[in-house]
């Protein structure tokens, strides 16, 4: 994981959504080189931000519904597909030199 603002320094950006801030979206960048920040989306998962870590990652748990087997997908397969996608979860781990900035 890289800074999300280098000439900042170490900074993961964070931006308040609605009116009370309860749904953060994350802006981070997984490359340095990248021009492009990547954001999280609250409304397909949740964001978790772990501070004074051993390191400095990012781990995202994709989620999806498959079907245990042949049987369950041919009773019940109607209208929802095999392996549909039903959440991210995005987990910050920062060390001790990273802040975490909000943009207004």
């Amino acid at each position: 994981m890289a800074s999300s603002q280098p000439k900042a320094g170490r900074v993961l950006l964070v931006k308040p959504l609605g009116t009370a801030g309860r749904e953060p979206v994350y802006l981070y960048r997984t490359n340095p080189l990248a021009k492009q920040l990547t954001k999280t989306n609250p409304a397909k998962g949740s964001a978790k931000v772990i501070r004074n870590a051993a390191q400095t990652r990012l781990t995202v748990k994709t989620t999806t519904w498959v079907y245990r087997n042949e049987e369950l997908r041919l009773l019940f397969d109607v209208g929802m597909p095999n392996h549909e996608f039903a959440g991210k979860q995005w987990q910050f781990e920062l060390k001790s030199g990273w802040r975490v900035a909000t943009l207004r």
